[in-house]
């Protein structure tokens, strides 16, 4: 594992004071982002990614954040960093793969993880981010936000999860990624299906991961994505979205797995 050390606050922009009114805390104390990076993609696509988050705690919150890259295993993390957030404010970091991590390519962040040491459960977090490219041929950007998962609000880890109104065709292409939260390797089944026909494949996922693959060639148009695991294990954390990408300008959406 590779550890990075920050003994000060660190804010790649200006921290925003924000309202603490309504916030969770305990279920809102760990959060992952299941996809995340600085890679080039297809068609002439270069993806990075923003992450905004907010502690919403009167007081500043210490706070372990890491890295892992798709598809290995670290027992923990690949890159971890320890940081300060600001009481009641929204640090962002632009490029975060580079800015905070310094490192390129795709993979999965956690924010104050469950299986270190440093897990503070009375954390009151919540995060966004912004997968973003300069569209081929322009100068300006396409891109895909998201919500940070929050880990103790998942379902049980046996209970198959969907994704409606993905998209793969012609013109648009399709990748399924699944994250794993915990430590024994998982593997799953992914079905994409409309009234046009269906494909189906599976994916494996290291421990503390995330695996992405794109769905098998179908002309499917609008579809639904079932994700089903392939062991029966309730108490493993997991959760799965599905991202859809305009081949011609890279435009696209990414949505979260719901509980089917």
């Amino acid at each position: 594992m590779k550890r990075l050390s920050v003994a000060l606050v660190i804010a790649f922009t200006a921290s925003v004071a924000v309202s603490a009114a309504g916030a969770m805390s305990g279920s809102r104390s760990a959060l992952v982002i299941p996809i995340a990076g600085d890679t080039p993609g297809g068609f002439g696509t270069f993806w990075k990614t923003d992450l905004n988050v907010i502690n919403h705690r009167d007081v500043d919150q210490p706070v372990l954040i890491t890295y892992s890259t798709t598809g290995t295993f670290f027992y923990g993390s690949e890159i971890e960093v320890q940081l300060v957030l600001p009481a009641r404010s929204t640090t962002t970091f632009k490029d975060v793969m580079v800015t905070l991590f310094h490192t390129t390519g795709l993979g999965v962040i956690h924010i104050n993880p469950t299986f270190y040491d440093t897990y503070d459960a009375a954390a009151n977090l919540d995060a966004t981010y912004r997968i973003w490219t300069v569209q081929p041929g322009t100068r300006g950007t396409m891109s895909q936000s998201g919500s940070a998962i929050h880990v103790l609000e998942l379902p049980p880890g046996n209970q198959t999860r969907i994704v409606i109104g993905a998209m793969q065709d012609s013109s648009f292409r399709c990748n399924v990624g699944v994250t794993n939260i915990n430590y024994a390797r998982r593997s799953f089944r992914i079905t994409a299906s409309s009234a046009s026909g269906s494909v189906t494949t599976t994916l494996t996922v290291e421990g503390f991961n995330t695996s992405q693959v794109p769905l098998p060639a179908g002309n499917l148009g609008y579809m639904t994505v079932t994700i089903e695991p392939l062991d029966v294990d309730e108490s493993e954390w997991w959760t799965a979205y599905a991202t859809s990408v305009d081949n011609i300008s890279g435009d696209g959406w990414l949505q979260n797995a719901e509980s089917r």
